[in-house]
């Protein structure tokens, strides 16, 4: 990416930002899970992580730093726990990349305890629909920092009892169904059943 596109779609993607300021205002637990992908934060960030995963060295520490200086990471860990919920098929490694980016411009600048659940059960959607999820993890090992390291190795190497306590605790409601994907058939998880996501369709 040449630095023209670059600052074209940075700018264009700090304006998102600060008209969509506040949307992640969540009074209850459910909340969290509602218009995931349409809500104005989602799309800022999608957009932000992308051109994060495009951009050199030098520019994705300039969005490092944009993202410390702005705030970014008081509302990252939610968009990191919330862009799982998009992935419906094993093809859509795509929401993964971006949610492991999103906690890399995250940096844990706030509770890291919240990244670790976020990036869980980011990991939890990701191989509950096929994926293997390592060698992402492994990628973004290799260029994280020693804090990063450790978080995204934490969450790489976890146990899955781990993982379903996490589910449990903090991962979507029973109630919650997935938004339809475009042409796809719609399905359902329910994480009610002894720690253990069972899929049904509708």
């Amino acid at each position: 990416m040449n630095e023209a596109s670059f600052m074209a779609g940075f700018t264009i993607i700090q304006d998102k930002l600060q008209k969509a300021k506040g949307s992640y205002d969540f009074k209850t637990k459910e909340e969290t899970w509602e218009n995931i992908g349409t809500n104005p934060l989602d799309i800022a960030f999608t957009d932000l992580s992308e051109l994060y995963l495009e951009a050199g060295d030098i520019r994705k520490k300039q969005i490092f730093e944009y993202a410390g200086t702005h705030g970014l990471p008081n509302d990252l860990w939610y968009f990191v726990r919330r862009v799982g919920q998009q992935i419906h098929l094993a093809s859509d490694v795509k929401w993964l990349e971006v949610g492991i980016a999103a906690a890399l411009i995250d940096g844990a600048r706030g509770d890291f305890r919240d990244l670790i659940v976020s990036l869980t059960l980011l990991r939890f959607s990701a191989e509950s629909h096929g994926i293997d999820v390592r060698p992402f993890f492994d990628t973004a090992i290799q260029s994280a920092d020693e804090k990063m390291k450790s978080i995204l190795t934490t969450v790489r190497n976890d146990k899955e009892s781990s993982i379903r306590y996490v589910v449990q605790m903090f991962g979507a409601p029973p109630s919650y169904k997935e938004q339809k994907p475009i042409g796809k058939k719609k399905v359902f998880g329910d994480c009610s059943q002894n720690n253990r996501c069972i899929p049904f369709t509708s």
